[in-house]
């Protein structure tokens, strides 16, 4: 998952395993260039962005798994399927995760 951010998987059970990579390049360049933030702070924003976004795109894909398996689909269709999966928590996602605060 070099330069990956998520993968998940099914864990078999009705849920979902989430495998985040906390290497994640443009992660480390983002604490890198923050100096104002607690870097844990910054980790875990991406933790929760990450997994928010995810559960997002299983709902949607899930929702819209067998119309997509008939049409095949293209890549201009897989990005409008994404926008409208995290459409409904981008705002929120960005707006909670922006009150994030680190307790010691």
């Amino acid at each position: 998952m070099k330069g990956g951010a998520l993968i998940v998987k099914d864990s078999g059970q009705n849920g979902y395993d989430f495998f985040i990579n906390m290497d994640n390049v443009y992660l480390k360049t983002e604490i890198k260039g923050t100096t104002n933030k607690d870097p844990r702070l910054i980790e875990s924003q991406f933790k929760f962005g990450m997994v928010l976004l995810g559960l997002s795109c299983i709902n949607s894909f899930e929702k819209t798994e067998k119309e997509t398996e008939e049409s095949g689909g293209s890549i201009f269709d897989k990005i409008s399927a994404f926008a409208k999966a995290v459409s409904p928590v981008l705002i929120p996602m960005i707006s909670n995760l922006g009150e994030l605060e680190i307790e010691e």
